[in-house]
């Protein structure tokens, strides 16, 4: 087949219709483009409206931790009928803190009776659930002041038959527990360990520079008589106690029963934990290890 202008001319009106194409399918691509783009910038659109719509807003957030703030305050004087001083600085479920809170977790307060600053303890706020951030429940630990007398009255009773001025009795409470609000300065200590949701786990240590086997032996049967006594009358509570024996007069000196058991009840503990020589890092020997435990009834 020939035409009227040569191959010259077929090649141009071949070139043209696949422009032609060539144009098209690029509209046809650019169009696309633009549909995507316009869906994606749409589904951006309804994802970030679906967060903030569960976060509450920051004016909200602000006057939550104001109202969490006031709360401790009025439930500690509430209780204890003294004035406490509260450190508006709380933190979250994560441990960290968080000067704006945006709600969902159990929020911790440090606090200190104002005629005892060194006596520092915890107070949870607890909300009713991750989406209401009211408040379900406040409790405290500053009745584990009352309890760690009773327990040191009592231990210092028998030990001190046994051993000379050479020892340091020290008691911590697990990190973050808090009591029962129906607990106060006059109760018990049984009253402490029948708790069907909150079980404390308290640690007695005994750092003695003088050691021998007939004392040892009768440090332990006492402590093992005493803490089956706790047992027997609780519900809820795990109590392990060790002796330490400790070679180094220094070493022994060294240690700070009173910063220790401050340290153990602060949120900020570094800050108390670099004026002293902490018991982890001082040399010892265990002797004696003692646990009971309610659950093993």
């Amino acid at each position: 087949m020939t035409y009227p202008d040569g191959a010259k001319g077929y090649l141009k009106r071949k070139y043209r219709k696949n422009n032609i194409v060539v144009e098209f399918m690029v509209k046809v691509l650019v169009v696309a483009g633009i549909v995507i783009g316009v869906i994606i910038f749409t589904l951006i659109i309804l994802f970030v409206n679906s967060v903030k719509k569960d976060l509450p807003p920051k004016s909200d957030s602000i006057k939550t931790q104001k109202e969490y703030y006031d709360a401790v305050g009025t439930h500690l004087e509430e209780k204890y009928g003294k004035k406490f001083i509260v450190n508006p600085k709380g933190t979250d479920g994560g441990g960290g803190p968080i000067p704006f809170s945006q709600g969902c977790y159990t929020m911790t307060y440090e606090a200190y009776a104002e005629e005892d600053p060194n006596f520092i303890f915890f107070v949870d706020v607890i909300p009713k659930s991750i989406e209401n951030n009211n408040i379900s429940e406040i409790r405290d630990n500053y009745c584990w002041k009352f309890l760690k007398k009773k327990l040191k009255n009592n231990i210092k009773e028998n030990l001190e038959v046994n051993l000379s001025e050479d020892y340091k009795l020290l008691i911590n409470l697990s990190n973050g527990v808090t009591f029962e609000n129906y607990l106060n300065s006059d109760s018990i200590m049984e009253d402490y360990f029948r708790s069907n949701s909150l079980k404390p786990i308290i640690y007695i240590y005994v750092f003695t520079i003088e050691s021998g086997e007939d004392l040892e032996v009768k440090t332990e049967q006492y402590m093992s008589l005493f803490l089956n006594e706790i047992k027997a009358k609780s519900k809820s509570v795990k109590i392990k106690f060790t002796y330490y024996a400790i070679q180094n007069r220094e070493d022994f000196e060294a240690i700070n029963v009173m910063k220790e058991e401050k340290s153990n009840l602060m949120l900020y503990r570094n800050n108390i934990e670099a004026t002293f020589k902490p018991i982890k890092y001082i040399k010892k020997e265990k002797k004696i290890e003692l646990v009971i435990d309610t659950d093993d009834l």
